[in-house]
């Protein structure tokens, strides 16, 4: 066995729907989850979950029951760790982007993916993200933004 063998790419993977994607990708530790979600656009039910963290509310029924239970528990999305607003130095923002590959290790537990942002007056950049989630750290997640100039001319294109 090789150390390809262990990493999880788009070419891996047959659906490449947004929220498969988010899923398939997902980093969690047993104690909190982060979906892969896409960290320009998002998505409504992107955010960050902690195991155990619930909202609970009584059920109501029309008739009582042996064995019903008493309320339902909801797990509370708290806010994305992966969110992030990108503008131009004109203050256009980076409203639209396109995941171009990924990269999940799972030797490392470490994520990379690779997107195209692109401005409604058409500028373009290449963003990377590496995040990683601690496996014995348990309350750690790390995360790293990269850009690249695609047509956009506010910064220097650097290989």
């Amino acid at each position: 066995m090789t150390l390809q063998d262990y990493h999880l790419t788009l070419h891996d993977v047959a659906n490449h729907q947004p929220a498969y994607l988010e899923t398939i990708f997902s980093l969690a530790n047993g104690h909190f989850g982060v979906r892969a979600n896409d960290p320009i656009t998002g998505n409504p039910i992107a955010g960050t979950l902690i195991n155990g963290f619930y909202e609970t509310a009584p059920i109501t029924y029309g008739e009582a029951g042996v064995g019903y239970a008493k309320a339902h528990q909801t797990i509370l999305n708290l806010p994305d760790f992966r969110h992030i607003n990108v503008a131009t130095t004109t203050g256009h923002s980076f409203t639209s982007s396109e995941r171009t590959k990924v990269d999940l290790d799972l030797a490392t537990g470490e994520l990379t993916e690779h997107y195209t942002l692109q401005t409604r007056q058409g500028e373009t950049i290449a963003m990377s993200v590496q995040s990683v989630i601690g496996q014995t750290q348990t309350a750690f997640w790390a995360v790293n933004y990269g850009f690249l100039a695609g047509n956009y001319a506010g910064w220097p294109s650097r290989q």
